[in-house]
């Protein structure tokens, strides 16, 4: 089995390069290299989209990441309770349609819980690709249950049309089969 290195070289020599060309790889482009061999490695552990994250704890400044979002997303309304800087791996899975709690049910009884609305955004910021192909993604965190402006309870959502959108959904409604939802596995002790 041939190494890291070697196997870098290989493909530096395959494209027309020197051995030497080594010397400009900068920490960026290990990072980006990583990155993508981890969700590769990621993906092959589970049948699910899977995708390691990192929660963005605040909404202040996440505008620039998405083509739209409901003004009224702000710190002041829509408040993201912190969550530790730990990054997790979300899967996105889909439920029988039926109620917000027939659907946390069903995703308790197969061994997950709601990934916390702070890593759907880390989802959306990191993984640009999940959000346009997966369409619509909710969290279904209790912590981080906000009202919208008729005082209905809502869920933060990932959305696309013509776009990246973060919105609100509100709970209300029974949730069809064109919803993702975003998950972590129950740690064993909670299992």
């Amino acid at each position: 089995m041939r190494n890291f290195s070697d196997l870098i070289k290989k493909a530096i020599a395959d494209n027309g390069g020197l051995e030497t060309d080594t010397e400009f790889l900068t920490d960026e482009l290990a990072s980006e290299f990583g990155k993508k061999l981890a969700q590769k490695g990621i993906q092959s552990r589970t049948k699910n989209p899977a995708y390691n994250v990192r929660p963005i704890n605040t909404v202040e400044g996440i505008k620039k990441h998405f083509d739209w979002m409901y003004d009224w997303i702000t710190p002041k309304h829509c408040p993201l309770k912190p969550v530790a800087e730990e990054a997790k791996i979300i899967e996105l899975i889909k439920c029988k349609p039926g109620s917000t709690e027939a659907t946390r049910k069903e995703i308790d009884e197969r061994g997950f819980e709601s990934a916390p609305a702070n890593y759907l955004v880390g989802l959306g910021v990191q993984h640009p690709d999940a959000h346009t192909e997966h369409k619509y993604v909710v969290s279904l965190d209790k912590q981080n249950l906000f009202g919208d402006s008729y005082g209905f309870p809502c869920f933060l959502c990932l959305n696309w049309f013509v776009g990246r959108r973060l919105s609100m959904v509100d709970d209300s409604n029974d949730w069809s089969d064109d919803w993702w939802f975003a998950v972590v596995r129950k740690s064993p002790s909670k299992a």
